[in-house]
């Protein structure tokens, strides 16, 4: 099953990280382990990423899916996975506060370029007004 990731930033569990073997080590054996096996992943936007739960992505909105057994898994019209990716945008630049005096759909808001560059850098304008 496969997803094209749709979005920037996206982080996921790591396939090949072993919960329960990791259960088991000691401190030493825990930092190793996770050095070469880091427990999340960054997938960057448009790979496609293989994984028997890869619907699950399409499900939260963070990728589209790559081929026929995904979209089936993912139980989704063509409008809902749209929905979802316009969902997981929003709330990624923090549009999707749960405080309707401060969320907007993010048709709505237009933003100035200054703003534009500081979500794009990662940095984040907080006012309290």
């Amino acid at each position: 099953m496969k997803a094209k990731i749709a979005q920037s930033n996206v982080k996921c569990m790591n396939p090949d990280f072993n919960k329960e073997k990791y259960r088991g080590m000691n401190n030493v054996e825990k930092r190793l382990y996770t050095k070469r096996t880091p427990p999340v992943i960054p997938l960057a936007e448009g790979e496609i990423w293989e994984h028997p739960e890869a619907y699950k992505l399409v499900e939260l909105g963070m990728a589209t899916p790559a081929d026929d057994e995904c979209k089936d898994a993912a139980n989704m019209s063509d409008e809902k996975i749209q929905e979802a990716l316009a969902a997981y945008r929003k709330l990624s630049r923090g549009m999707g506060t749960g405080v309707k005096k401060y969320d907007a759909d993010a048709e709505d808001v237009e933003l100035d370029d200054e703003f534009n560059e500081l979500l794009e850098d990662g940095e984040y304008i907080v006012s309290t007004d």
